[in-house]
């Protein structure tokens, strides 16, 4: 599941993810529910290192192109991101989240990309999951090249901790 959708509007714009863990890059698409909770998408891109900035800004592309808003918001949680993490190739949440960063993309409707960088907060307690950094939001022109896009996402996992 994906925290910190801000708004309505904000909820509808494109977003997509990427977890990096030992020696591979995970990035994957987005969907938000009609009350607005991000659930991350079953479409995963696997990126084994070294990692090419083209191969990166392409595969960012290709999720967010299928980011889909006003999915049905689950009755039952039970099973809810079973798909994705098989692709990921892990069981847990917890494995998924265990020594890896995330960096979150989002297409804004001002016509460029914005990667956020995220703090690992843990598997537990009131500051788990992958939280706000302090470091800024990078910004890229939306019709920037895959292998400009594919740079400033590994510079900003560089900067998520």
């Amino acid at each position: 599941m994906l925290r910190g959708v801000r708004g309505e509007a904000a909820q509808n714009r494109p977003r997509a993810g990427v977890y990096a863990r030992a020696g591979v890059l995970l990035i994957h698409s987005t969907r938000t529910t009609t009350a607005g909770v991000g659930l991350a998408g079953p479409e995963v891109h696997r990126i084994q290192s070294p990692f090419s900035p083209e191969a990166v800004g392409a595969a960012a592309r290709a999720a967010l192109a299928v980011f889909q808003a006003d999915v049905p918001h689950p009755k039952k949680w039970a099973g809810v991101g079973k798909e994705f993490l098989a692709a990921c190739g892990v069981r847990s949440w917890k494995e998924l989240q265990k020594g890896a960063r995330f960096c979150g993309i989002e297409l804004s409707s001002d016509g460029v990309i914005r990667l956020s960088a995220t703090h690992n907060g843990g598997t537990s307690g009131d500051d788990g999951g992958f939280q706000p950094n302090d470091v800024p939001d990078r910004v890229i022109a939306s019709d920037a090249s895959d292998h400009d896009l594919g740079t400033a996402i590994l510079a900003t996992i560089e900067q998520c901790s």
